[in-house]
C-alpha cells in the first residue's frame, strides 16, 4: 500500500506545529481550497508515486513497468514517464462499452486527425538505439547495438497482436510484415506521372489548403508540451515561493491564462476518445 496523499488548506496547521512533514504517515500538501491541482498532482507523481513504486518493484525483483489509472479530472495532467503509463477510468470504460467494435468499424471511424495523434505519439517513443540502427547498411561502424534480436522479438509481438484481433488476421505472418515495410521501386512511368501530378496539382493544392490550415487545431503534442511547461512553472513557485499568498495568486492567474488551452485540449481528447 502506497502512502496516501492528503491535501489541506494550510500546509502547517496548528496541530502540525513542530512536526516534520516528511515523517508523516501521509504525503502532506496544501492549497487554499484543499483541492487537487495539476501542480500538486505533478509533484505527487514525480516525487512520491514514481520513487515509491520503483522501490517496491525493485524489492519484488520485478521490472519497473506500471499502469496508473486515475479519474478523468481536469487536475490530472498528461504526464510522460518511460516506465509509467497513465490512463483514466473514462478511457477504460469507453473500451469496455465498445467490446463489440470490429476492426472494420474502428477503421471507418479513424480520421486523419487520429492519424496525426498516433504519429506524434509514435515519433516521441522512438528510442535512440532505433535511430542508431538506421545507419547499419551504409555506416555499420557507427552502429553500437545489435538489433537483430530486438527486431525478431518485435515481429513476434506484432504477429501475436494480429492473431488476437481475430477474423481476417488469423493467418498474419512475417511475410505480411515484410510486404508492408518493403516498398516497390518506382518505374520510369511512375516517376513521370508523379512529376506531372506535382506540377499540375501540387501548387493548387497547397494554395487551396492555406485557409483551412490556418483554422486547424494546433498539434496535440505541442499543446500537451505547453500545458506541461505551464504546470512545471506553477509547481516551481508553489514549492519554492516564501510568500504563499503571492504563489497562490500566480497559480490562479496562470490557470486563468491557460484555461482556453486546457479547454481546447479537453475537446480534442474527447473527440479522439469518441472516435476510438
Amino acid at each position: 500500500m502506497l502512502k496516501p496523499l492528503l491535501i489541506n488548506k494550510s500546509l502547517r496547521p496548528r496541530a502540525l506545529k513542530g512536526k516534520d512533514l516528511k515523517q508523516l504517515s501521509v504525503h502532506w500538501m496544501a492549497n487554499p481550497k484543499a483541492w487537487m491541482t495539476t501542480a500538486i498532482f505533478t509533484e505527487w507523481f514525480n516525487n512520491c508515486f514514481v520513487p515509491e513504486v520503483e522501490a517496491y518493484m525493485k524489492e519484488k525483483s520485478l521490472d519497473f513497468k506500471v499502469l496508473l489509472i486515475v479519474d478523468n479530472a481536469a487536475s490530472h495532467p498528461e504526464l510522460e514517464h518511460p516506465n509509467v503509463q497513465l490512463t483514466t477510468y473514462k478511457f477504460i470504460l469507453n473500451k469496455l462499452e465498445n467490446e463489440s467494435l470490429t476492426v472494420k468499424d474502428v477503421w471507418k471511424q479513424f480520421s486523419i486527425f487520429d492519424c496525426l495523434i498516433h504519429v506524434a505519439s509514435a515519433s516521441a517513443q522512438i528510442r535512440p538505439r532505433t535511430l542508431n540502427a538506421c545507419w547499419k547498411k551504409i555506416w555499420p561502424a557507427c552502429v553500437t547495438d545489435n538489433t537483430t534480436t530486438q527486431t525478431s522479438t518485435l515481429s513476434d509481438e506484432i504477429i501475436n497482436l494480429a492473431h488476437e484481433i481475430g477474423d481476417g488476421f488469423n493467418t498474419f505472418s512475417q511475410d505480411d510484415i515484410d510486404e508492408l515495410l518493403v516498398g516497390d521501386a518506382l518505374s520510369d512511368n511512375d516517376i513521370i506521372d508523379l512529376t506531372l501530378d506535382l506540377t499540375v496539382d501540387g501548387v493548387v493544392g497547397l494554395e487551396g489548403d492555406n485557409e483551412e490550415e490556418e483554422k486547424s487545431t494546433p498539434l496535440t503534442g505541442k499543446l500537451i508540451q505547453g500545458l506541461q511547461l505551464c504546470s512545471k512553472l506553477e509547481n516551481h513557485f508553489l514549492i519554492n515561493a516564501p510568500n504563499s499568498e503571492r504563489a497562490s495568486k500566480l497559480q490562479r492567474e496562470l490557470q486563468n491564462c491557460m484555461s482556453g488551452y486546457r479547454e481546447l485540449y479537453k475537446k480534442i481528447k474527447e473527440s479522439s476518445l469518441r472516435k476510438v
